[in-house]
């Protein structure tokens, strides 16, 4: 069997060059056999959706080009051509295809297909998955805890049996992955994509070689009515060695240089509550709480007292209806009166200088308000390819995303300012424009392409100018969770899954762990505050979850108290791990607020257990009793944090000095660059 062949620096990519398949990819002795075909095509003919990748009459030749080469397969019904080039240490992998019959159109390409990719070493027990979901994970040997798993997922989680998939924009934050082991090396799977086009990544378990394929979903404009795509970005792949950090960096390089990067924290005009703000107090877990509006002042100026901060809500609730109900018109119509009272609230809560922010959805409509039917809703509605409204699987089955390019959509999330402007409200929450998925929509009515491209981005920031136009620069706007291509739109990002220890598993074995990708690749671009630290979780859950936040980057965030358990005989413990958070935040404020979050170092110290208990599951977890991170400044002055999880003094060695780093105590040290 004959190849051809591209080498860039320690690597090198082989092709069959009887078939174009990918045969082999190589990192110095390392080799991974990728036999298969690197394309799939998605046609559509009579009505029908046929699928292609081999067929009997397709033919098959390449000609070299600058730093690689390009490859042609074609038929009488289409051709595909692919170019493959290496430079500056990395391949760069585009398609075009062409339909070459007015019978065929294009709906959907696969590309690439990366077949066949085994353990790295062993089994594949120590080798790891960066997940671009949210905020980010880290899977721990991802071939049999994620790919190859037969049980389906909570619907917002991802998708898939024998396989993982979700989108970007939104439920991907970022747009790439890396599949390592620390002590062999690692590959590095990316996109670059400027203009933000739907697409969706997936792993698929590979039960041949008990390893996976990784694939790209890419989704035309005018899907099963164009006849010519080229993809309007480059597929990357690379090797390095390390972990998750150093794949951070690397699409950190390239990320920053994007059109949602236009501006650093330290040189964007912030809202000025948001630089006053030492703690942020939501209620996601107790919803009702936020409707006892009584218990939820009374508690936040206990709080606030408490710590001696400045404090903002995140108020669920604030429309004394219950949670995914009764969307967009929140205030039912047998509580009229409460616009009168919330006025009264608000003044209540700014004598106390609370910041207080509303939530309300920029996504869903619920079918079984008035204004559905009276304002014709569905006629704005994402449509699946069937014409058909989309159904998500939400409590009572009542919610439809809407399409964000619809003006009266857009107008309907628009005219939420009232509440800000005329009740009192220091900004506004906009649920899930950050965190759920970017939709295909096939209304022919609608403002945009049919199926995919990059409308779903555009739209929304159409949307959110608007608001912002209206309400001002001093007002807050937030959204859930953290895709990137939101960044230039809001002030700062709700992350909420960094604390899902008993909650977000996919084997309930701890093999699933968060990693502060967002904070590491856009620290000194966006801020964020959230996740879940309760007074119900045990004293050493919620210590490490709530000062790992704070090292990671996030705005010193709790759960909402209710006033039974701020009462608790065993809450001063709480209290006290808040207020040395909330202390140490303050006193470092500018560089939480303007530098980045750049390493994590491993150290060798003695290791702390923690029992997470889930409903029927419990699993245990080793982590090292201290945890530093290295941050950067301003001016490039570079800060080692640390915070010792014992109640006794321990000693580090930093840059050859001994450190000592008293118990349960934040420490801030300059370093050398």
């Amino acid at each position: 069997m004959d190849y051809i062949s591209i080498l860039v620096g320690n690597a090198s990519i082989l092709i069959n060059k009887d078939t174009g398949d990918l045969y082999e990819l190589k990192y110095k002795e390392f080799k991974m056999l990728s036999a298969g075909c690197i394309w799939k095509l998605k046609l559509k003919h009579n009505n029908e959706i046929l699928e292609f990748d081999k067929i009997d009459d397709l033919r098959f030749n390449y000609n070299y080009i600058q730093s690689g080469f390009r490859l042609i397969w074609s038929c009488d019904t289409f051709e595909v051509t692919v170019n493959i080039t290496g430079r500056a240490n990395r391949f760069l992998f585009d398609i075009s295809v062409t339909t070459l019959s007015n019978k065929y159109s294009i709906y959907e390409v696969v590309f690439p297909i990366i077949k066949g990719l085994k353990p790295i070493d062993g089994n594949g027990e120590e080798d790891y998955l960066v997940l671009p979901w949210q905020n980010g994970l880290l899977i721990n040997d991802p071939i049999h805890s994620l790919i190859s798993k037969e049980e389906p997922r909570v619907f917002w989680s991802g998708r898939g049996i024998y396989k993982y998939e979700n989108d970007y924009p939104a439920q991907y934050s970022y747009q790439f992955t890396a599949y390592y082991n620390p002590q062999k090396y690692g590959i590095y799977f990316g996109t670059e994509d400027s203009d933000v086009y739907l697409k969706t990544m997936g792993f698929y378990y590979n039960i041949e070689v008990d390893g996976f394929d990784l694939a790209i979903i890419n989704y035309p404009e005018q899907m099963g009515l164009t006849t010519k795509y080229t993809m309007p970005y480059s597929f990357i792949l690379s090797f390095f060695e390390g972990d998750w950090q150093v794949a951070a960096r690397l699409y950190r390089e390239w990320a920053i240089k994007q059109k949602w990067c236009n501006c650093r924290l330290a040189d964007k005009n912030l809202p000025g509550q948001i630089k006053n703000i030492d703690l942020w107090r939501i209620n996601h877990t107790d919803y009702a709480l936020g409707t006892r509006t009584q218990e939820y002042f009374d508690t936040s100026v206990i709080v606030r007292n408490k710590l001696s901060c400045n404090l903002a809500l995140h108020w669920y609730g604030w429309n004394m209806g219950e949670h995914d109900i009764n969307y967009p018109e929140y205030i039912s119509d047998d509580n009229k009166v409460w616009n009168k009272q919330l006025s009264k609230w608000n003044e209540k809560f700014e004598c106390e200088n609370i910041v207080k922010i509303p939530y309300v959805n920029g996504r869903l409509w619920d079918v079984n308000t008035k204004s559905w039917n009276s304002e014709k809703a569905y006629k704005y509605a994402i449509k699946g390819k069937d014409g058909e409204l989309i159904e998500e699987p939400w409590k009572n089955n009542n919610l439809r995303p809407m399409c964000p390019t619809v003006l009266a959509w857009q107008d309907k999330v628009i005219n939420f300012k009232s509440y800000i402007l005329n009740n009192g409200f220091n900004g506004l929450y906009i649920d899930q424009i950050a965190s759920y998925n970017a939709a295909l929509c096939f209304d022919e009515q609608h403002q945009h392409p049919l199926g995919g491209g990059n409308w779903w981005n555009n739209a929304y920031h159409e949307m959110i100018l608007k608001l912002r136009a209206l309400i001002g620069k001093d007002k807050i706007l937030t959204t859930e969770s953290c895709c990137e291509c939101y960044i230039d739109l809001f002030d700062i990002f709700l992350i909420l899954d960094p604390n899902l220890q008993k909650h977000f598993l996919f084997d309930g074995e701890g093999k699933c762990d968060s990693i502060p990708l967002f904070s590491m690749i856009y620290g000194d671009y966006a801020l964020s505050y959230g996740s879940i630290c309760r007074l119900s979780d045990t004293i050493e859950e919620f210590e490490f979850n709530f000062i790992r936040n704070l090292l990671w980057g996030m705005i010193p965030t709790i759960e909402g108290f209710s006033m039974d358990q701020i009462n608790d005989k065993n809450s001063g413990k709480y209290f006290e791990i808040i207020k040395e958070g909330v202390d140490f935040f303050k006193e470092n404020k500018e560089l939480f607020l303007y530098g980045r979050l750049v390493q994590i170092p491993i150290l060798q110290v003695e290791s702390m257990k923690i029992i997470w208990q889930m409903a029927d599951i419990s699993y245990e977890k080793e982590y090292p009793s201290i945890l530093m991170t290295i941050w950067t400044g301003t001016k490039d002055d570079s800060y080692c944090l640390l915070y010792n999880f014992f109640s006794t003094d321990q000693e580090i060695i930093i840059n050859n000095c001994h450190v000592k780093v008293c118990g349960r105590k934040l420490k801030i040290i300059e370093i050398d660059k």
